[in-house]
């Protein structure tokens, strides 16, 4: 009664057994595939000599840099790793040379529109670090900023300020100083009284009081003042600003703008970009 059964149990056996050595095989193939690419990264990283290496970034572009072979031999892409705020990120072009004197475009996607704190690393040696910009199809505006006696009719008044250097602060509706850090494109300026800013306002300094005040870095968790007027701006058109305290030799290697300058982080007096270039104000358009 079951005579005619085995020779289909038996084929159905012989199938199995096949596929599953095609399986294994092609498992095989593909662990064997991945370890002799992983051996061949390998091969080209250890066989690279640092020695003599260097990059450069010569632009940190939109979600993109463009890194510059500054060294004096061609360097793999293998031994490079790339950090965005810390955290390791895949980029293209991930394979290839940078050959010496030469410049490679290297772009990441995924990203969102934010600035990022970029690290570029050689055999996990730092060589150099900067921040980049994603604008995230954001429209980009002219910006810039300068202090001077009167604003033209196409800027908006921001802050007052008795003097160029050594200065005091004060709200341009007081109307005691005759300097005023005019701007382009901010379209709206607010003050809050020891509150964030919020929603599409970005925070520039802080004050110690409404006249006659000495100024601190906005959002300093530590600062010397009690009470404190924090000045937000708005900019054109749903495009926004990002702003921090730094040399004026960053702000032009980064190629922000320079708003003011203050002799420090808190409890300091105000004057133009030039009168504290170590504690200068700068800012960008993302």
């Amino acid at each position: 009664m079951f005579k005619g059964v085995a020779p289909v149990v038996v084929i159905i056996l012989l199938i199995g057994i096949t596929m599953g050595g095609i399986i294994s095989a092609y498992l095989g193939i593909s662990s064997l595939t991945h370890d002799i690419e992983h051996d061949i990264e390998k091969s080209i990283i250890k066989e690279f000599d640092a020695r003599g290496a260097n990059l450069k970034v010569d632009v940190f572009g939109n979600c993109k840099i463009y890194l510059r072979n500054t060294g004096t031999k061609d360097i793999p892409m293998e031994a490079i790793s790339l950090y965005i705020d810390d955290r390791p990120v895949n980029y293209e072009p991930s394979t290839g040379i940078i050959k010496t004197k030469n410049v490679t475009e290297i772009s990441f996607s995924g990203l969102s529109y934010k600035r990022y704190d970029v690290k570029i690393k050689l055999m996990g040696k730092l060589l150099e670090q900067g921040y980049m910009v994603c604008s995230g199809g954001a429209p980009v505006y002219d910006f810039s900023c300068s202090v001077k006696l009167a604003c033209n009719a196409d800027e908006t008044e921001v802050l007052a300020l008795s003097s160029l250097t050594n200065g005091f602060a004060e709200l341009v509706t007081e109307g005691n100083y005759g300097y005023k850090l005019c701007c382009e494109n901010i379209t709206s300026v607010k003050t809050e009284l020891d509150t964030d800013c919020s929603g599409a306002y970005t925070g520039l300094i802080s004050l110690s009081k409404n006249t006659n005040a000495f100024v601190e870095d906005y959002s300093l968790t530590e600062g010397s003042f009690g009470n404190k007027t924090n000045i937000c701006v708005e900019f054109n058109n749903n495009a926004r600003l990002e702003c921090t305290r730094t040399t004026s030799n960053n702000c032009d290697e980064w190629n922000w703008k320079k708003l003011i300058s203050s002799s420090g982080p808190t409890n300091a007096n105000v004057g133009n970009t030039t009168a504290y270039p170590n504690n200068v104000l700068c800012c960008t358009v993302y």
